[in-house]
């Protein structure tokens, strides 16, 4: 059976997340998602609620880490990553992020990895040390118009697997894009195997509007409690609003 899962969303325990994980939960099933990946920015924790058995969806352990070449996603993660010994000195490299993902179980994937230049497309060896691609990104667009695109036609190449989500920072951007996974039931271990043999494809629902991205860069400023990137990040909003009004 084909079902419909976001590999890609924040709550608000990441530092620009919006809504706490019980809201996502509802606007996932809203949206008539039968599974999500949470991957909070850089967090080593497994939450709790990721233990409650949910007959409606099913919640994907997963984790999005900051590197040096860009984002990496870790889904359907067994362990939490060490993110204390894989920040020791700074933003890691790709291929480091990459490795402890794979050591605690997980998927690697690069998250929107053409959505501005000078990340991992520019890395010769870029597809040997991850096993997909993020190729549908609600958000991708906002920098790149090509950058879904463009992911594509890289994992085609390399013959990576595909996977989407609407990186979504709010409850209003869930299953903006989600990924379509063929798959014998709907467990951890079932999906988990789906994906890794590639029986996936990511799927754009609708872009998310620029605003949103302009919310969630507020609530990190709010969050900092620093005056003047508050009063930067409200600038930013408008100025996202009016490109969303210009670029329609």
């Amino acid at each position: 059976m084909e079902i419909k899962a976001d590999l890609h969303i924040h709550t608000n325990k990441s530092n620009d997340g919006v809504h706490s994980l019980p809201e996502i939960v509802m606007a996932a099933k809203a949206c008539g998602l039968a599974a999500i990946a949470v991957a909070d920015h850089n967090l080593s924790y497994l939450p709790a609620n990721f233990m409650h058995t949910d007959t409606e969806l099913l919640l994907i352990p997963a984790c999005e880490v900051s590197t040096t070449d860009g984002h990496i996603l870790g889904l359907f993660l067994d362990e939490p990553l060490d993110m204390a010994k894989l920040t020791a000195k700074g933003l890691p490299a790709g291929r480091k992020a990459a490795a402890e993902i794979s050591k605690k179980g997980g998927i690697v994937v690069a998250a929107h990895p053409f959505q501005k230049a000078g990340r991992f497309q520019e890395k010769p060896d870029f597809f040997k040390y991850v096993d997909g691609i993020e190729t549908a990104n609600a958000r991708a667009y906002f920098k790149n118009p090509n950058a879904n695109q463009e992911a594509l036609s890289y994992a085609k190449a390399h013959k990576l697997l595909q996977t989407g989500g609407s990186d979504a920072h709010s409850k209003y951007e869930v299953g903006n894009a989600y990924t379509l996974i063929n798959t014998e039931e709907i467990s951890l271990q079932s999906l988990k195997t789906a994906v890794k043999n590639g029986d996936c494809v990511g799927v754009i629902q609708k872009h998310t509007p620029r605003r949103r991205k302009g919310v969630s860069q507020f609530y990190k400023a709010c969050r900092g409690r620093n005056t003047l990137k508050i009063c930067r990040s409200m600038a930013y909003w408008g100025y996202c609003v009016m490109l969303d009004i210009i670029k329609k």
